[in-house]
Order: structure tokens, then sequence, then C-alpha cells
């Protein structure tokens, strides 16, 4: 007989979720065998996509019962070639599962997203959409407005998390940073020293606070403004009045695609400031383009590139991936006992 009031552990993953689901299966498990009970595993949805594009999502095991944990990446990940599935496709698979799992009795339904699908809270123009918001409106429906938790990766979670609780998701926005700052004291000490933090825009600034807190750097930030479609003028601000010269760049963004806005940062600090080098720490790897950012690379515009353990990346010497999936699986396992979870988000 199961012991825990909130139903029988279990963690999923879908099909861009199976390379985090793994990691984090790896790490829960060494959770259990210190607590004396039973380990688990991943367990995988069956997607099975029609000619005419339509999918069909299938459970393969009983779930009534369950304290399910349910992982997906929206993004189409960079080093995985044998899927086609871009966003619009993993958000379909992602919300066919939560309907599974709820028609199939699950008890209780976390969701585990380390890259929020939408991120957008603003309208540019009367015509546009506020995307967090209609993501969140789609998401209700099949959620059932039923009361559940959401962990993610998203540094714009902060900003986007009224939207979740209007559906009675509270979505927990896991200090990804804190991860990446106590990475890097532990295995690349030598960064921080005589290092400043770069933040590629004005939109960034106020979670620079933070960084400089925990890395006791001090931070650079750039505006960048569009003079005419073929003409930027890049401007940089330091409350701390600091000199660049000599020192080592910290660039710290959110998404990484073909790398377009942060070489546009490093090339004008390095020109124009005389930055010594840059590291780039980014939360997550989509990589659009590798062929540019190699070519970044070859000149000399980053050292590494410091991403998240979400996805598997394509094999290149300057990726290092920042173990998170360790984190989140003592969340999901106190998430699962009742245990609090509010030191372990603490930056």
């Amino acid at each position: 007989m199961n012991s825990n009031p909130n139903g029988r552990l279990a963690i999923y993953a879908n099909i861009n979720g199976i390379f985090y689901g793994r990691r984090i299966e790896q790490d829960l498990n060494e959770i259990l065998r210190q607590e004396g009970e039973e380990e688990i595993r991943l367990k995988l949805p069956e997607v099975k996509v029609f000619p005419n594009s339509m999918l069909n999502t299938k459970l393969l095991e009983g779930v009534r019962g369950e304290d399910a944990f349910l992982i997906q990446w929206f993004p189409k990940p960079a080093g995985i070639k044998e899927t086609e599935y871009e966003a619009p496709r993993n958000k379909e698979e992602f919300f066919h599962t939560i309907a599974a799992l709820f028609q199939a009795g699950v008890k209780r339904l976390t969701l585990v997203m380390p890259y929020v699908y939408d991120q957008r809270k603003d309208t540019l123009e009367g015509r546009d959409t506020i995307g967090a918001a209609l993501f969140c409106q789609e998401l209700s429906n099949v959620t059932q407005r039923e009361r559940m938790q959401a962990l993610c990766l998203d540094i714009h979670a902060q900003q986007i998390v009224g939207f979740y609780q209007l559906i009675n998701i509270n979505l927990v926005s896991v200090p990804t940073f804190k991860i990446y700052t106590d990475f890097l004291k532990k295995e690349y000490q030598e960064i921080l020293n005589n290092s400043c933090i770069i933040l590629p825009d004005v939109g960034s600034s106020k979670r620079g606070r933070i960084y400089s807190e925990l890395t006791g750097l001090p931070r650079i930030i750039i505006d960048k403004i569009r003079l005419s479609p073929n003409e930027t003028k890049i401007q940089t601000f330091s409350l701390e009045g600091i000199t660049i010269k000599g020192k080592t760049g910290l660039l710290i963004d959110d998404i990484l695609g073909a790398g377009t806005t942060a070489r546009e940062a490093v090339e004008y600090l390095i020109e124009n400031e005389e930055l010594k080098d840059a590291y780039w720490l980014i939360t997550h790897p989509e990589v659009t383009d590798l062929s540019k950012l190699d070519e970044v690379y070859s000149k000399g515009l980053f050292k590494k590139i410091f991403t998240a353990d979400t996805v598997q990346l394509p094999e290149r010497e300057y990726f290092i991936q920042v173990p998170t999936s360790k984190l989140m699986a003592r969340l999901i396992y106190n998430i699962h006992t009742d245990q609090s979870i509010g030191d372990y988000l603490r930056v």
C-alpha cells in the first residue's frame, strides 16, 4: 500500500523533455536510495503523428493514483536530429499529455517547464497578442483549472507569474543564476578574477543587481539605440564607473539562438573598451544557427558558453552544461513528500 497521501511518485517526459528527464531520473533515484525508498523510472508517453499532422498521445502504463511530474522542453533542441518538432508542435504534445493524465485519473500533477513557452508579457501595438496570457488561457482548458504547481528555470518567470496564478498554477522560478555562480566558483574560479558582468540590454538591468550581489562583480549595461534600419548606436552604462580595459566579461542572457545579441555587445566592448575576453552564461540553448556560433567563436568573441543541462547540445568544445537537474530532482522530491522548497529557492 502506498504510504504517501499524494500518491505514487512518477515522472513523465515528452519527446523533447527526455534528455532532461533522464538526468532528473538519475538524480531523483539517488535521493530515493538515500531515503531508503524504491527507485522509479522515467515514463515516456507514446506520440504518433498522422499524415494530416494531427497528434495522438497514449499513456502506456497505469496512471490512477500517481503524483506525477511532467517534464517538457518547448523549443526544438539543437542537438537532436531525429525529431522535426518545433515549438508549436511541442505545445500541442504538452497539452495532449496533460489531458491524458487527467483523463487517466492522475492524483496530482506538477509541471516541470525549464523554458516558459511564451514569454511575451506586453504588446508593442494594438494588433499584437500578449503571448503569456494567451498560452495560459489555452493551458487552463486542459488543466481543468486544477490547483497545481509548475517549476521552471526561466529568468522571465517572475514577470509572468501573475498569468499563471489566474489559472490556479503556482509558477516557481528556480534561481538559475545562483546555480551558475556556485558552479563557476567551484569549477572555474579563475574566470571570476578581474571580471565584470555584461548585461546585453537595458531590460536585464534589474536582474543585474542580483547577479552582482551573488558574484561580487561590477556590471556593465549595454543600450542599443536603432537610429535607422541600417544603423545602430551602442552605449554602455556602469553604476560603479568601472574601467573595462583588461577585464574578462561574463555576458548573461536568457536565449542562445545565433548569438547575435551577445556578439554585438562583446564585439563593441573589445573594440572600444578593450575588454580582454568573454564568457557567455546563457539560460536556454536554442542554437538556431550553429555555423554562426562557430564563426563568432573563431573570432575570439567568447571562450566558453555555459548553458543549463536541459537539452542535448551539438558537440562543440566551447559548450559547457551547468548541472541543474540535481536541484530540480530535490524540488520534485520535496514537493512529493510535502516538505518545504523555500530554502532551495533563495537567491
